[in-house]
């Protein structure tokens, strides 16, 4: 007989009908090792259930050998068994007189241990579909951890590829951050600078004026600015400051009030366009005039 070449659908279908290592090496020619080895070859990326695989064999070779222990009773005391089913009680004592005193009558201790066997192999048959029953369970729990450390891989590998992105984003800000406190500190050493030069440029435009008791007004650095001081319309705020109700100017003498009345014609016909530095010839003289221009200009 042409022995066959072992493959995964042959090795599962000897298993399934119950081969042991003897029926594989009747069939492919394979002794025990050779099996063996044939076995972890076809499963060399599985060597778990290459291992399942082989001690299935080993228990369906157990099998096998307690199958072949077996040798069925054929007679008892001479008589086949086949006669027993239909001899009477008589005969059957009959044949059991010439057992020894005290000896366990042959056929009894068989039957007994048949059935004893027979009980056994149920339990083990029964105890073996727990087993793998559970075996399957534990495979199933096995890929399904292997699915989810595939998972947990992906994930660390996500995990550090964004942790890069944002040590690479954090250093970025702070790059940034320090640009804009750069030129945040420019503008407000630029903003101090301006502001300098604004006060700078406003007392440079301011013009200083010379207010005094005889009654004149004067510009007392001419010859640093060419404009010219207009008193246009003194004389009514002079009315208005001589009036008897008003008391601003009541200490004042004439020529002392005649002067005030004209620093504020002259601010009044400025409009503004112009500040004005005013020295007074007395403090009586300024006093009044603050009193009348509550926010002066100085």
């Amino acid at each position: 007989m042409e022995l066959m070449t072992i493959d995964r659908k042959g090795l599962k279908v000897g298993i399934k009908n119950g081969f042991g290592f003897s029926d594989f090496e009747e069939k492919y020619g394979l002794d025990k090792q050779g099996l063996s080895d044939a076995v972890m070859v076809l499963y060399k990326r599985n060597k778990d259930t290459a291992e399942d695989l082989l001690r299935e064999i080993t228990k369906n070779e157990k099998k096998r050998e307690k199958e072949r222990e077996k040798e069925p009773v054929k007679e008892y005391k001479g008589v086949p068994i086949e006669e027993f089913m239909n001899m009477s009680m008589d005969d059957f004592m009959e044949i059991e007189k010439g057992a020894t005193q005290g000896e366990e009558p042959k056929i009894s201790r068989e039957v007994i241990l048949e059935d004893e066997i027979r009980q056994l192999e149920d339990e083990v048959i029964k105890n073996e579909k727990q087993y793998n029953n559970w075996l399957g369970q534990h495979r199933d729990s096995t890929k399904q951890m292997g699915k989810l450390e595939e998972r947990l891989t992906n994930l660390r590998d996500e995990l550090v590829k964004l942790k890069e992105k944002y040590n690479c984003i954090a250093e970025r800000r702070q790059k940034i951050t320090e640009k804009a406190n750069y030129f945040l500190g420019e503008r407000q050493k630029a903003e101090a600078v301006l502001e300098e030069k604004r006060q700078e440029r406003e007392r440079l435009s301011r013009i200083a004026v010379g207010v005094y008791a005889d009654g004149t007004v004067a510009l007392m650095e001419p010859d640093t600015t060419d404009v010219s001081l207009n008193d246009e319309g003194w004389e009514a705020h002079f009315t208005n400051l001589s009036d008897p109700h008003r008391t601003e100017c009541q200490e004042l003498r004439m020529r002392e009030v005649t002067a005030i009345s004209k620093m504020l014609a002259i601010i009044e016909n400025d409009g503004g366009a112009h500040g004005f530095e005013i020295a007074f010839d007395n403090s009586e003289m300024e006093a009044a005039y603050d009193t009348i221009n509550p926010t002066p200009t100085k």
